[in-house]
């Protein structure tokens, strides 16, 4: 009955550790499917920047006018910066930080190796089922113990990104009132 006990328990942890598992890397791939509402924004917030930005007026900065237009237009363009390099750190691929499972084929060669070695021992040490298990939950653990800061750290990149472009439309929109202001007073 004791034994009992300890195979669920052996089997509770092994399913929280696949729920686990299985959350994190479902995480990765929702962060992999925010990278074209990250490259829309960034162009969006580009492309009004460049559009409303002039050069022809440079020589008129010492008007009050003219360098609250051009403060506005360095205020956007940090912004826009900064939510690129919080993309980029979001966006880029990591491979080889991530820990995913073994293969099945790798699994069924670990399975036949322990099998072999259960046989050659008399049957002293756990059955193949029960160290596969053990295996593959010590392994499921591992892995999501190393994914979650993963994921953790690009979730941040990904709201700073997304932040940096929302506090950039306030330059952005006093850009568009200093060009408006302009155009009317024929600058």
């Amino acid at each position: 009955m004791n034994s009992e006990k300890t195979d669920n328990v052996s089997k509770d942890f092994y399913e929280l550790c696949y729920k686990q598992y299985e959350f994190e890397m479902n995480e990765t791939d929702q962060i992999y499917q925010r990278v074209s509402f990250v490259l829309v924004l960034l162009s969006l917030l580009g492309t009004v920047i460049f559009k409303l930005g002039r050069i022809d007026i440079l020589n008129q900065i010492s008007t009050t006018i003219v360098f609250l237009y051009y403060l506005s237009i360095f205020l956007a363009f940090i912004c826009f910066a900064a939510s690129i390099i919080y993309a980029i750190l979001f966006i880029l691929p990591r491979k080889g930080k991530y820990k995913n499972l073994a293969t099945m084929k790798v699994w069924q060669k670990w399975r036949d190796d322990y099998n072999k070695y259960f046989n050659e021992s008399g049957g002293e040490d756990k059955k193949p089922n029960d160290a596969l298990l053990h295996e593959i939950t010590d392994k499921l653990a591992e892995a999501q113990a190393n994914n979650a800061p993963i994921n953790e750290k690009r979730r941040q990149y990904f709201y700073r990104c997304v932040l940096m472009v929302a506090i950039g439309i306030v330059p952005v929109a006093m850009q568009a009132i200093f060009y408006l202001l302009l155009k009317i007073k024929g600058i």
